[in-house]
């Protein structure tokens, strides 16, 4: 360990040398600190290489909301991504699962009102994506509630 009086210069081994004492132990020491490093560095690096060979990239597994459409109303959404693929139209009670799950955060199935809430479920194909939004009826018109664009890949 060096002591408050040996200070170690990064500019040239002569510079490290000529300012302490015993030069080739400190001039050994700062190459093995260097080195430590370095190990530890490259030792970092591969640990991340390996980390991400064994889980790959993962950002195609996200799901994103796209709060751009909520508010719209369906034609507005229509007029914008065309026809859907699928339409689906159901009532709050047969909304299970963990794809539509959120739908609770606003009609939440504990109040038994919420149990006949219809609910329209369009959605798009977007190259390796799908594209889900949700309408709900406000004043009789249908307006997006929610929407999740998700990989083909994912699994709900």
């Amino acid at each position: 360990m060096l002591d408050s009086k040996q200070v170690i210069f990064r500019s040239t081994p002569s510079n490290l040398m000529a300012r302490q004492p015993n030069k080739t132990s400190l001039f050994r020491h700062a190459l093995d600190h260097e080195c430590v490093r370095s190990k530890f560095s490259i030792h970092c690096l591969a640990l991340l290489l390996v980390l991400l060979s064994l889980t790959g990239c993962t950002d195609h597994l996200i799901t994103q909301k796209l709060p751009a459409f909520h508010n719209q109303p369906q034609s507005a959404i229509l007029f914008t991504l065309g026809p859907p693929a699928r339409q689906n139209d159901f009532t709050m009670a047969t909304a299970g699962g963990e794809f539509r799950i959120e739908l609770q955060n606003t009609y939440p199935l504990r109040d038994s009102k919420n149990a006949d809430i219809p609910i329209r479920e369009f959605t798009w194909k977007d190259g390796d994506y799908w594209i889900t939004l949700w309408l709900h009826q406000v004043n009789g018109q249908w307006v997006v509630l929610d929407s999740c664009r998700h990989h083909k890949d994912i699994v709900f």
